[in-house]
This record gives C-alpha cells, sequence and structure tokens, in this order.
C-alpha cells in the first residue's frame, strides 16, 4: 500500500473501511445484539433466495436470543420477518396467525421497551440529582429523590 498525495484521501478511507471490517466481525463474535442482527441478516438473505424454512429457522434463534436478553426491538423486526415469510408464501392460515398473534406480540415488545426507557429515564434524574445535591442528608433532598421515583 503506498501513499501517494494524489490518492491519500482515498486510501485512508480504504483503510478505515477494513479496519471497521474487522473490527465489526470481532464485535458480532463478542455481542449478543450483534449475533441476533447476523442471523437476521443471514434470514434476509435467506429470504430473497426463497429458502423460506431455513430462513424461519435463523429466525426462530434469533427469537430465542431476543427473548432471553431482551432486545425488545429486535423481537419487533424478527415478528416483522415472519410476517413477511408468511406473505411471500401467500399461508393464509399463517397470515391470520399474524394478524391474531403476531401484531400483539409486536406491540407487547415495543410496551416492554418503553417501559425500559422510562426505567432508564428515572435512573439518570436519581443520577442527576445525586451528582447535583451529593449524598442526600436532609428530608428536602430526599424529598425530591422520592417525588422522582413517583
Amino acid at each position: 500500500l503506498l501513499l501517494c498525495s494524489d490518492n491519500y484521501a482515498s486510501q485512508k478511507n480504504y483503510l478505515q473501511q477494513l479496519i471497521l471490517t474487522i473490527l465489526q466481525v470481532f464485535h458480532a463474535e463478542r455481542s449478543i445484539k450483534a449475533q441476533i442482527q447476523n442471523l437476521i441478516s443471514q434470514a434476509e438473505i435467506l429470504f430473497e433466495k426463497m429458502l423460506y424454512s431455513h430462513c424461519y429457522k435463523l429466525l426462530q434463534k434469533a427469537r430465542k436470543l431476543a427473548l432471553d436478553h431482551e432486545y425488545h426491538l429486535c423481537l419487533v423486526e424478527i415478528i416483522e420477518w415472519e410476517r413477511k415469510i408468511s406473505d411471500a408464501k401467500q399461508d393464509i392460515e399463517e397470515m391470520k396467525k399474524y394478524v391474531e398473534i403476531y401484531s400483539e406480540a409486536a406491540f407487547l415488545q415495543l410496551e416492554k421497551h418503553k417501559n425500559q426507557i422510562e426505567y432508564l429515564k428515572l435512573a439518570f434524574e436519581v443520577f442527576i440529582l445525586q451528582k447535583q445535591e451529593g449524598a442526600t442528608r436532609n428530608a428536602a433532598a430526599s424529598g425530591k429523590a422520592e417525588q422522582i421515583m413517583e
């Protein structure tokens, strides 16, 4: 790799992309969310090849990981892919199942994600209060903390 001033920027960009690709592969082995996203990506490839049963199997693996580790938005994406499979197969019974079960499951996962965000917001508010006020030494400061928790 020779560095010339003419194409230095493009070589730098190429090297940066190469490093990011390698780091992404390394990260995928260590991160549950990355594993879920990889399974979904592989399922998408199988879907495009019309290998719906193989696609569904990968989505089931992704679903199990997402349920075990509470990745609610990933579950919503998995549910959407399951719907796409039922649409592609034009299986009326599967479509009915989606309307009845999968849509409720998607809404439930979104509600769970909303709850996580609300708890995180409360945790940040308590953290900020602690950093601003220090340890609660008086009734006024502990009153603020209790007000946040309500």
